[in-house]
């Protein structure tokens, strides 16, 4: 008995060394480029399970709503601002100018701001929750939602670690997490489940739980490589259990650190195609 002892006191040794919230603080905040510009395929369907060889998999059960969408990111990390995104849906023809922007603060507690701008109305929305609860709506009409999308802040949540685990070849940390009583009441959710890549601290995958304790949503990360000495992932599938629909973003094009000015991820850009598109050639034009 006496090695079995040894090895779980290592073990329990080792566990003890594993700071949870140290290693969700830099997959929150890791170096994601000073900029970063990409074309995106975003594809939403209702999925059926499918046997094959003797498993379960999801599968669309019709043809796909794909929508083509140009994004750009810029880190400002000043005046209380972290980051800034715009996004502008390109296709199909009836979607086009569709946009969506998040500013992400760097004070816990703060939550991004997010607007939308519908073309048809020439009229930006902004996304706001009701009665101080969690935002309702989801990103371009996937099951990326609004909530989904905001800068978390450490502070904002608890965290235990439950295990190492290997996903296909990378090793990672099996993170919980949960909102604090506070931050709870903007939360959908009541935990989630985090798997962090230990040499990148991306998430490639985690499950999100509603307050009752069932599964509602599992996001997985694939396609990772590096670029310009970022990490990045080029393939995210997002799965909605409880509605039985799933949706995947792909990058067709990214470009890391390339020259893009702040005025050009700003709501004036949001509204003003003529001006948007002026600048949008010009990051192009660098790949």
């Amino acid at each position: 008995m006496k090695p079995i002892i040894l090895f779980l006191f290592s073990f329990s040794l080792h566990a003890q060394d594993i700071d949870p919230k140290s290693i969700m603080k830099k997959a929150f905040n890791r170096d994601e480029g000073n900029t970063s510009y990409g074309v995106n395929l975003l594809m939403t369907c209702q999925f059926k399970l499918v046997e094959k060889k003797g498993k379960s998999k999801k599968k669309c059960a019709s043809r796909p709503r794909v929508k083509e969408f140009e994004s750009l990111g810029l880190k400002v990390d000043k005046d209380g601002v972290d980051k800034k995104n715009l996004s502008l849906i390109k296709k199909p023809a009836s979607e086009k100018g569709l946009g969506f922007m998040q500013v992400d603060y760097l004070a816990a507690g703060k939550s991004s701001d997010q607007w939308m701008y519908l073309p048809a109305l020439k009229k930006t929305k902004r996304v706001v929750a009701n009665n101080d609860g969690p935002k309702t709506g989801s990103l371009f009409g996937s099951e990326i939602s609004y909530e989904d999308i905001e800068k978390h802040h450490e502070d904002d949540f608890t965290y235990k670690f439950l295990k190492e685990e290997k996903i296909k070849d990378a090793l990672t940390w099996v993170i919980e997490m949960a909102p604090t009583q506070e931050k709870a009441k903007t939360r959908t959710y009541g935990k989630s489940i985090n798997w962090v890549a230990k040499d990148s601290y991306l998430l490639l995958k985690s499950e999100h739980y509603d307050k009752r304790g069932f599964l509602m949503k599992t996001y997985k990360q694939s396609k990772i490589e590096k670029q310009k000495g970022i990490w990045i992932a080029k393939q995210m599938v997002v799965i909605s259990h409880q509605k039985k629909r799933m949706s995947m973003l792909k990058l067709k094009t990214v470009l890391i650190n390339s020259l893009i000015p702040e005025g050009l991820v700003s709501l004036r850009a949001l509204k003003d195609e003529t001006f948007l598109e002026e600048g949008l050639q010009k990051v192009r034009s660098e790949k």
